[in-house]
């Protein structure tokens, strides 16, 4: 069951990176595998979860927000996309660090979409486009942190979310959206490299029970995202 739903978080991922490659117009794709890509986030990348999400959720706190006199700009397509990759990467970490618990799902979810929907209302070309998911992990981090009865970890993973969140919202949006991709892509490539060097590092046994590891998995998926996403960018690239 559980290599079903690593392939299929490897395929939606991989979905999610292409796409949200090609809204921002770093790269330009062959006519029919937009087409395709378009079609496949309808039907995999979670297109009809987050339609209920942004109707039911989303919207509702933002005009409760704005009914505080704050103006907050209608989310932009490329949310979703940010929404899937950030959730996929919390989820793997939480299940390497408790299992897949009913806390930590929750927590997942609610820090991804905290993130998304702040990087849903600024361009593409933002640097939140990379800020906001780092300020996600950091968050999701801190809700461990709590877990665990740390308060030190707790603190220092708040002030890190809040300094990704505060610093990117206020810097002014840029022309070109390779920087903040390349930026968003480095952190869950670092990611996954960080998880498979300790995996490595601390698993015990054969190499053959070394890869068994939860750590190293979660590395290799992640690792298997970005490569997928690359190669496959650049086979259909026009």
């Amino acid at each position: 069951m559980w290599t079903i739903l690593r392939i299929f978080g490897i395929i939606v991922g991989t979905a999610s990176l292409l796409r949200l490659a090609s809204l921002a117009g770093v790269v330009e794709y062959k006519d029919v595998f937009v087409a395709f890509i378009d079609r496949l986030s309808d039907i995999i990348e979670l297109g009809y979860l987050l339609d209920v999400i942004e109707k039911f959720i989303v919207h509702p706190v933002f005009e409760w927000i704005r009914s505080f006199g704050w103006h907050l700009p209608e989310l932009q397509p490329h949310w979703r996309s940010v929404f899937t990759l950030t959730w996929l990467m919390l989820a793997a970490i939480g299940r390497h660090e408790r299992g897949i618990t009913v806390l930590l799902l929750p927590l997942g979810l609610v820090c991804a979409l905290i993130g998304a929907a702040a990087v849903g209302t600024m361009p593409v070309t933002s640097d939140a486009v990379s800020s906001w998911p780092a300020a996600a992990l950091c968050l999701f981090m801190a809700g461990i942190a709590v877990i665990d009865g740390d308060v030190r970890a707790t603190l220092i993973f708040l002030a890190a979310a809040a300094i990704n969140a505060a610093v990117r919202w206020f810097l002014p949006p840029g022309k070109d959206a390779t920087f903040p991709l390349l930026a968003l892509a480095g952190i869950v490539g670092l990611a996954g490299l960080m998880f498979l060097v300790v995996g490595f590092r601390y698993a015990r046994g054969t190499f053959r029970e070394r890869m068994a590891s939860s750590t190293v998995a979660m590395g290799l998926d992640i690792l298997s995202v970005m490569g997928l996403a690359l190669g496959i960018g650049y086979l259909m690239m026009k």
